[in-house]
């Protein structure tokens, strides 16, 4: 790793690792002045923004639609009252089956 690059040598041991040096020549550091796109790219970004704002922004025809459809989780209403009544259709329809005499099977109890 380190120790097969050229322009480092080992300097020693300390606790917490091997301390090496820099033995070729460091150059300077690059500008904190912005690039020469810099500009364009910031104005390139803060449209990108701009334009996913107005895309989230509900419009009047996205508005009209959300209410012809609701997103009900569930039944609604109408149909929970439709499928209570089902419900009792099928209570008093095993209640009567209930109570009506069974039929004789031909065995005889004994």
């Amino acid at each position: 790793a380190l120790d097969q690059r050229d322009d480092l040598d080992p300097v020693g041991a300390t606790e917490r690792g091997d301390l090496w040096r820099v033995t070729s020549d460091i150059g300077a550091r690059p500008s904190a002045a912005s690039p020469a796109g810099g500009i364009a790219l910031e104005i390139l970004q803060i449209a990108v923004i701009v334009i996913a704002l107005l895309l989230a922004a509900p419009t009047g025809r996205s508005r009209a639609r959300a209410r012809q459809h609701p997103r009900i989780v569930g039944l609604t209403a109408a149909e929970r009252a439709a499928d209570a009544g089902k419900a009792r259709r099928l209570e008093d329809g095993a209640q009567e089956a209930q109570a009506l005499p069974s039929e004789p099977t031909g065995e005889e109890a004994t």
